[in-house]
């Protein structure tokens, strides 16, 4: 028995010691070694359709590592599908995404993209190798259901190991409508809907180089989502009063002067046109309105951070 342990504890010491030569040689023990995803977040959620704000613990994403070395830049992978499952993101090789990437050691620093929800076949628009990749988002947004695939999340950064942590923000901007009714209103009449018109719905965005293209295509009424529960005009202060109605839509970021259609449950219409100005990516904009009985009153419009509370920032009054 003693001459067993005595024979585990030289093997252990020529282990030790082939490391230490390994460490003295420089020769890089995490080459070759699988990347590993250890999370996905993203600052603010609570807009993806009740998805919690912070970490991403479920659905797929893409996942680019970009060898861009030499003549012929390319990236190690078409795409790498990752899904969240068993509490942890792990590499799905199913399908045509099969090639897992592999850390390519010490002394590398390796730019890589990723986008959420999954976007299988989109490699070489992603990555810029055809230009970009076209957005688009939908005319018809009043299905809750399909704003977690529809709002787009995406994040650059650059490995220096084979861990990589994720730290997503949304690529489209949130346009929110928060309508109060004024003392003339028929209590027992509803806004029915709100329109956003006026905007492009199609847009090119090259993620490689972090740059929306300037070529534009498709104006499109966008019909907006109705809010259960209306938005507080201050998420942190109740006290500034609450809105008669809410309507949120994702738009492309651009410089456009949308025009508002709302419809009344009595079948009365009202329009209004914003003035022209920037919406950015990545950021929110709060439009109040007043509906009168034969008009609709234009108050201001906010901006802040996609996820910061929309207590300032105010752009006009119009």
């Amino acid at each position: 028995m003693k001459t067993k342990i005595f024979a585990m504890a030289i093997a252990a010491l020529a282990l030790a010691a082939c490391d230490k030569n390994n460490d003295d040689l420089g020769i890089d023990n995490t080459k070759d070694t699988p990347i590993t995803i250890l999370s996905a977040g993203v600052a603010d959620l609570s807009t993806r359709a009740g998805t919690p704000a912070g970490t991403l613990t479920s659905g797929s994403l893409s996942f680019f590592f970009n060898n861009n070395s030499g003549d012929n830049p390319r990236y190690v992978a078409d795409c790498e599908k990752w899904t969240y499952k068993n509490g942890k993101w792990q590499f799905d090789g199913t399908g045509s995404d099969n090639q897992q990437l592999l850390w390519k050691g010490a002394g590398n620093a390796i730019p890589w993209i990723a986008t959420y929800p999954y976007r299988h076949d989109k490699y070489n628009y992603i990555t810029g190798e055809h230009g970009g990749m076209d957005e688009k988002v939908p005319a018809d947004q009043t299905d809750e259901t399909k704003w977690t695939e529809n709002d787009v999340l995406w994040a650059t950064g650059t490995a220096t190991s084979s861990s990589i942590e994720i730290e997503f923000k949304h690529l489209y901007t949130k346009f929110s409508v928060n309508l109060t009714y004024g003392t003339e209103v028929d209590a027992t009449q509803t806004i029915e809907s709100v329109t956003v018109g006026e905007t492009y719905i199609v847009r090119n965005f090259n993620y490689a180089s972090q740059t929306w293209g300037i070529t534009l295509s498709d104006i499109t009424d966008i019909k907006a989502l109705a809010l259960e529960t209306p938005n507080y005009i201050d998420a942190n202060d109740e006290s500034k009063g609450t809105y008669n109605a809410s309507f949120e839509a994702l738009i492309l970021p651009q410089t456009a002067a949308p025009k508002l259609t709302i419809k009344m449950s009595d079948d009365r219409v009202f329009a209004t046109t914003l003035t022209e100005q920037e919406f950015k990516s990545g950021y929110q904009y709060n439009i109040k309105l007043k509906v009168g009985q034969d008009k609709v009153e234009l108050g201001g419009i906010t901006a802040a951070k996609w996820g910061e509370p929309v207590n300032g920032g105010e752009l006009e009054t119009l």
